[in-house]
């Protein structure tokens, strides 16, 4: 990521979030306490969001809402043509997949057939798995394939890792402003609400997203650098067992 941002590359970030129709604050403090503030379930339809963020806000080119059930629908199909007008998520090509631990030994060896990589029958399965990882073929993502056509290089980043994603802080905002102004529940006017927070998004807090990422990223940089360095163990002097006399002497 340095080396591109020294480069000046435009860098966007995408993830996808989700909106429930009943999405609301659940409660709010009154003059007696705290007390419920909308009665609401919070089941139902949901919209899907998919879009890009840059320092500067979203990219409202890129911006995708669409209605959806409880659960989450955003499939392939749809991602692959979403992204061929931007760029995200990665889907492995099959030609890629190599043989997975969970697979039977009949089923590696007919992916060793497959890709004519010359085995030994007797040889038991994770022999069989070694041997096709070392003969596996690089992965290649349809998603890449779909963003490549328009010069544009998809950067993963590491897996479970949300926090260096700067979109992932735009989500918690636009959720709480949602929450904070969904009083009938409905479609048109959840969704015009979406539309309102992306479009008042401005520069500087798009910017304090971004910045907040970057800290987080020198954080890790700071870590590895340290295991990196070459420390001396500590010298460690084990403690003198106590003598008999001195134990008596204790009591």
């Amino acid at each position: 990521m340095k080396q591109l941002r020294d480069s000046h590359a435009q860098i966007y970030f995408q993830d996808e979030s989700w909106i429930n129709l009943g999405d609301v604050r659940k409660n709010i403090w009154v003059y007696e306490g705290k007390g419920p503030l909308r009665q609401n379930d919070g089941k139902g339809k949901k919209f899907g969001i998919s879009a890009l963020i840059t320092p500067q806000g979203y990219h409202y080119d890129s911006v995708d809402i669409f209605a959806c059930l409880q659960e989450h629908n955003m499939d392939s199909d749809q991602f692959v043509n979403w992204i061929e007008d931007s760029s995200g998520k990665l889907r492995i090509l099959h030609e890629s997949k190599v043989p997975k631990r969970s697979w039977r030994k009949g089923q590696v060896q007919e992916w060793l057939d497959d890709h004519h990589i010359s085995f030994d029958s007797r040889s038991v399965k994770a022999e069989l798995l070694k041997l096709a990882l070392a003969y596996a073929p690089p992965k290649e993502y349809i998603t890449d394939q779909a963003a490549e056509q328009f010069n544009v290089q998809i950067i993963r980043l590491p897996h479970r890792h949300c926090c260096l994603n700067p979109i992932e802080l735009s989500w918690n905002n636009l959720k709480q402003y949602v929450r904070d102004n969904n009083v009938t529940f409905k479609a048109n006017d959840v969704y015009n609400l979406i539309l309102d927070f992306m479009g008042t998004l401005d520069t500087e807090l798009a910017t304090s997203y971004f910045k907040h990422v970057e800290n987080i990223e020198q954080t890790f940089k700071d870590a590895d650098s340290f295991l990196e360095e070459d420390v001396d163990a500590p010298f460690l002097v084990e403690e003198a067992t106590m003598t008999e006399e001195e134990d008596d002497d204790d009591e």
